[in-house]
């Protein structure tokens, strides 16, 4: 299978981000080494941040699974079992969130029927209170590339979650994949917010061009 890389476009793009926000944090996973992940753990690519499985018994793994839905290295939660889910703490407050991700068992995804359809959901919180709940429509294809994101609307986040959920957005049993997870730690200008937009675009177009060629 193909094995993707970040070109050197999308690369530059995601440096406008961090020159855009001038306190942007963004992980891909290709520096840490691929083994388990234990609970609590943070990339050697930002200390800000911190991953846990919030599934019990279920745990966190760092490698290139060689599927297709993985840029390099990524981050896999994992297995499938009720309710798993990828919890993200910040030690900082962060006014903006983006991550790419896929799945490589699409067959159990619902999709297409009214009230019978599954999402990625994004969830911030500040505390115990959430702030936001954002939904991308998964499209069951064993390839990363989709984004998902998020922007304050006045309140910073200090916690995020992601997973896979039914029509009413409560946790599936379905194993996550993520990567290029890029986070501001200042309110960001105008020209970030589209930076990260045309950064995420350049790479999914990318990936989609090697593939064809």
């Amino acid at each position: 299978m193909l094995n993707c890389r970040l070109t050197p476009s999308f690369i530059g793009l995601l440096g406008l981000l961090t020159v855009g926000s001038k306190a942007a944090e963004f992980i891909d996973f290709e520096s840490d080494t691929a083994a388990p992940f234990a609970n609590g753990s943070s990339s050697v690519d930002s200390p800000l941040v911190t991953f846990s499985n919030l599934s019990p018994g279920n745990g966190l793994e760092i490698f290139n699974s060689g599927l297709g839905d993985t840029i390099g290295q990524s981050l896999v939660v994992f297995p499938e079992s009720t309710g798993v889910t990828l919890q993200m703490d910040f030690s900082v407050p962060i006014y903006s969130l983006s991550l790419m991700f896929g799945n490589d068992d699409p067959g159990l995804l619902v999709m297409g029927g009214p009230g019978m359809d599954d999402l990625a959901v994004l969830n911030l919180f500040d505390g115990l209170t959430l702030l936001e709940t954002i939904t991308v429509t998964p499209n069951a294809n064993t390839t990363m590339d989709q984004t998902i994101s998020w922007t304050h609307s006045g309140t910073p986040a200090n916690r995020a979650e992601f997973f896979y959920g039914d029509s009413n957005a409560n946790p599936i049993d379905l194993i996550e994949t993520v990567d290029n997870i890029a986070f501001s730690t200042t309110v960001p200008e105008p020209s970030t917010y589209a930076a990260i937009a045309f950064a995420s675009a350049v790479g999914v177009w990318s990936w989609r061009r090697r593939r064809k060629a």
